[in-house]
Order: C-alpha cells, then sequence, then structure tokens
C-alpha cells in the first residue's frame, strides 16, 4: 500500500510515474470540476458512504439522523465576489458558503459551496431532495434532520412538516416558554 498524505512527498515513483506531494493530488481533485466531474464525483462519494454507513443488527442504518450546517470561509481576493458574514474573523467580506449534510456518525456525504451567502432556511430541503436522488428516495424520510439555530424559521418547519420529516433546531431564548405558562 502507497501511503498518499505523507507531507515529506517523494513517494509514488513506481506508481506515479514521479515523485508527488499531497497538495498535488488535493490540485488534482480540485481540478476536476473544470472537467465537469464535480458532480459525478460528488455523486459517488454520498453513494459510498451512503452504502457504508454502520448497520445495526436489527438492518437499518445505526445512523437515526443526518446534521446540516452552513459555514462561511473568507475568499481573499482583489476581485468582485459576492460577501457574506464570516465567523472565523466577524467580518463581513468575499467568501465562500458551505451548506454540509452529515451522516449521523459524523461523515460529511454531501455539500454544496455557494459564492456569497446561502441561507440554511432557502438551501436545506433542495440539498436533501438532490442527496435522496443521488442515494434513492426514502432515505432521509425516517431519518431525524438537525439543524443549526441559523435555520429556526417557521416557514422552514411548515415544509418539513409538510414532507412529515422529523428535525430539531435550537430555540432562540424568547421561543422557550417558561414551566409557568406551559
Amino acid at each position: 500500500a502507497v501511503q498518499l498524505d505523507d507531507y515529506r512527498g517523494g513517494h509514488g515513483v513506481a506508481e506515479f510515474g514521479g515523485p508527488y506531494r499531497g497538495e498535488t493530488l488535493d490540485r488534482f481533485l480540485r481540478d476536476q470540476k473544470y472537467l465537469g466531474a464535480a458532480d459525478p464525483l460528488m455523486d459517488f462519494h454520498a453513494s459510498f458512504w451512503q452504502a457504508h454507513e454502520p448497520v445495526s443488527p436489527d438492518g437499518p442504518a445505526a445512523g437515526v439522523g443526518y446534521y446540516v450546517d452552513g459555514v462561511g470561509k473568507a475568499l481573499w481576493t482583489s476581485h468582485f465576489t459576492k460577501s457574506s458574514k464570516v465567523s472565523s474573523n466577524g467580518r463581513v467580506m468575499p467568501c465562500l458558503n458551505q451548506i454540509m449534510i452529515h451522516t449521523g456518525m459524523g461523515t460529511p456525504i454531501f455539500w454544496q459551496t455557494y459564492s456569497g451567502h446561502a441561507g440554511l432556511v432557502k438551501e436545506t430541503l433542495p440539498l436533501l431532495a438532490r442527496l435522496e436522488a443521488i442515494v434513492g428516495n426514502g432515505w432521509a424520510v425516517d431519518k431525524l434532520t438537525v439543524i443549526d439555530s441559523e435555520a429556526n424559521c417557521v416557514a422552514l418547519f411548515k415544509q418539513f412538516d409538510a414532507q412529515q420529516r422529523l428535525f430539531v433546531t435550537r430555540l432562540r431564548e424568547n421561543q422557550i416558554k417558561s414551566p409557568e405558562e406551559v
């Protein structure tokens, strides 16, 4: 077996025709989008991890839910790019937003990158539909969806309810009733 993630590089002369560094493979995989290979690679990635999800002794998948989250990553550029708040540095600046769907075991199985802001409220259900088209209908219907508190929106709750999907999100302080009110 060849170890591909060695920071020293220099391996793979026989396998690849010359020495390489791990960064070379990373750059190669990132450049596949220009060849139109990004979607097929993402489809394979999602199908692979869904197929290798741990199975309980009863038969169904052990993961009872999945987690949907979005993150903004700073994009340092002098060119015009859509902006959004980047939480790592607290600034509104050019960024790339990624919305990721993780299995209950923590494996990211599907993600989409957007220029600028991409809200969980607007993008969660279309991404779940796209993921189900890849791995098969019904995969996520009986699973619990855990969504970051950014998606705390009545309109999204109603859409989840209309599709009979289960979900959990963090409520704001003003949305929680005190024990006396209940």
